[in-house]
């Protein structure tokens, strides 16, 4: 009978004994103690007491969807509730959660996890977080819950895992998150069991007070603004919320950011994030923090979106991690935003100095961008493919600029994309340079230039190491669970729309050097970091770090969001993380960068002993 399994977690519920021994990167659970068996062992129940019921539309990727039942508590009357097995039905169509109660305990069963749901003490425990809340059958059937864009000459091979499971409890009832059960179903608020399943490949779903919107289309939208931008509007235009959501809202987003936020490195009140959490570090800072903090719990639109620009601050991490709510962006969800965002400033000057210096790194960003972009217009205008004697140049500006609708449209047996039709995909533009530089018997070195880059789809990453140095595979560590793990992938390396033997006779016999800025961030961070470990050349500085994969987030009433994910930070293949950034072979100064014969040199040198 299932209900010995059940039976043992509960055990586990009543008995476990976690131990937390820290160090700068890592949290290690010991345990657990599991007591003699006790037989009539129970949990009290918890059925929420009074509630309402409502069926609301589903929008999934801009389509109309069917319907859901949500439900609202009479304690939280504003507050969205739904049954567990139904959200993930809705995320993963046509997919079944089994559950078996036991008085106040819950088993939740899934085809790749299961966790144990204690209503009465509010307490979720399972093994492993990434499986029981894997969507990526949506990109790839049967794939566990790793990074995968969804780019069709891209596919998820295999998975490797320092430690297959480590035991994860969510303590709901420490941010006053309340879980319901009755004889069928354990009912979650609709925002937590989002921001639990949120995953790499911008999978998941906010709800607004209206409707239900899904994104599950990766590659071509991330936000769900982007999916339905009345969705948005409706949550910008609004004055304020009611007293519930407000105080639900703070508790949700200190949960969100307690438990998944990735912890790149750089900031410096990380440590104190870790230990504390998020509510405890603001009231550590000071009239600084209780001022953000009042502004995070406010009702009003406007002051909780001072609140976000604020945290910012607290949580930047070069770019990843974008809760800033206000803005000139968001003039279009709601006129004249902005300008009222900042007369509000005013009166928040704490607040408001935060803000600002968050948005000095990205000015900084974007300053030396400029300047890197003017001095290689200078060198050698704005050719994207360029050679000097033995060595050929190519600029990649992102990994991200592709025509993923075209690409798409190909794999599924349409016309194949070119150069002459899409001139602005960058994977179009390497692919063009490294055919040109191969049939050139005079070239032998290729520099692929990332010196802006600033990032964009670990597929594209994939892609260009399987091109360039024969290997397709990813090092990564989840830091809520601290397991390592690499990914491999296959690569339609001759892109004719096939994954076969033929794809192993693709070859580029050049001398590969990447060329890094501190303006390198993210897939610009790892690319030479996989290239370095792979053997290949890096010159020029320091990349610019930024070491996890974002996650697509939504507030409990609805604003888009994004932090760096707790399910991926990059690591390099002997698991140190990334985000400081990447060392060159061959340190450069600026002015060097586009001397081509020059840099033929120190390849030539380079690949001499190789």
């Amino acid at each position: 009978m299932k209900t010995n399994k059940l039976f043992i977690w509960a055990l586990l519920a009543a008995g476990m004994v976690l131990t937390a021994c820290s160090n700068d990167d890592m949290l290690v659970r010991v345990g657990p103690y599991i007591p003699e068996p006790v037989v009539n062992y129970t949990v009290p129940e918890d059925d929420g007491g009074k509630y309402t019921e409502k069926l609301v539309n589903v929008n999934r990727g801009g389509t109309y969807d069917g319907q859901v039942t949500l439900r609202f508590y009479e304690a939280q009357p504003n507050v969205a509730y739904i049954a567990a097995a139904e959200f993930h039905r809705m995320m993963m169509p046509g997919a079944v959660m089994l559950i078996e109660k036991q008085g106040g305990l819950y088993q939740l069963s899934t085809a790749d996890g299961e966790a144990l749901v204690n209503v009465y003490d509010d307490i979720l425990e399972t093994n492993s977080i990434i499986d029981f809340t894997n969507l990526m059958s949506l990109a790839q059937r049967d794939m566990p819950s790793v990074y995968l864009d969804g780019a069709p000459f891209v596919r998820y091979k295999s998975l490797t895992v320092d430690n297959e499971s480590m035991n994860t409890t969510f303590d709901f009832r420490k941010y006053n998150i309340d879980l319901h059960g009755d004889a069928d179903n354990v009912y979650f608020p609709f925002s937590t069991l989002s921001d639990m399943y949120a995953d790499l490949a911008y999978h998941f779903a906010g709800y607004n007070g209206e409707r239900i919107v899904i994104n599950d289309n990766p590659c071509t939208t991330s936000t769900l603004h982007e999916v339905d931008n009345e969705f948005t509007k409706a949550v910008y235009q609004r004055e304020s919320t009611t007293d519930d959501m407000a105080r639900f809202r703070y508790n949700e987003l200190c949960f969100a950011i307690d438990y998944f936020y990735g912890r790149p490195g750089r900031s410096s009140y990380e440590p104190l994030l870790k230990e504390k959490g998020l509510d405890a570090m603001l009231d550590d800072q000071g009239e600084e923090g209780k001022e953000v903090k009042k502004l995070l719990q406010s009702k009003n639109t406007v002051e909780f979106a001072l609140g976000m620009d604020a945290l910012q601050y607290y949580l930047d991490d070069g770019g990843h991690t974008e809760i800033s709510l206000s803005g000139e962006s968001s003039n279009k969800f709601a006129e004249g935003f902005n300008d009222r965002c900042k007369a509000a400033a005013v009166k928040y000057p704490k607040a408001k100095a935060l803000s600002e210096k968050a948005e000095k790194v990205f000015s900084d960003y974007s300053a030396l961008r400029k300047e890197i972009t003017e001095s290689r217009q200078a060198a050698i205008g704005n050719e994207l493919y360029v050679k000097k004697g033995n060595t050929a140049l190519c600029v990649f500006n992102t990994f991200q600029d592709i025509e993923w609708k075209a690409w798409k449209a190909y794999y599924a047996g349409g016309e194949k994309p070119t150069l002459e039709k899409y001139p602005k995909d960058d994977l179009l533009i390497l692919l063009d340079g490294l055919q040109k530089a191969e049939a050139d018997p005079e070239v032998q070195n290729f520099v692929i230039d990332i010196a802006t880059n600033g990032g964009g789809s670990l597929d594209i990453v994939m892609t260009l190491t399987s091109l360039l140095a024969e290997k397709a595979e990813a090092y990564a560590e989840t830091t809520l669970t601290n397991q390592r793990y690499t990914a491999f992938y296959d690569i339609d390396r001759n892109f004719d729309g096939k994954f076969d033997a033929k794809d192993k006779d693709v070859k580029y016999n050049l001398n590969v050097a990447v060329l890094t800025s501190g303006c390198s961030f993210s897939c610009a961070n790892q690319f030479p970091s996989l290239m370095k470990d792979f053997g290949k050349l890096i010159i020029g500085e320091k990349s610019g770090g930024g070491s996890c994969a974002i996650q697509q987030m939504c507030t409990a009433d609805g604003f888009d969001y994004r932090i760096s994910s707790f399910r991926c930070r990059m690591c390099d293949k002997n698991g140190k993380n990334i985000d400081g950034g990447i060392e060159p072979h061959k340190v450069i100064s600026r002015n060097q960068f586009y001397d081509i014969e020059a840099l033929g040199k120190i390849i030539d040198e380079y690949y001499k002993t190789k």
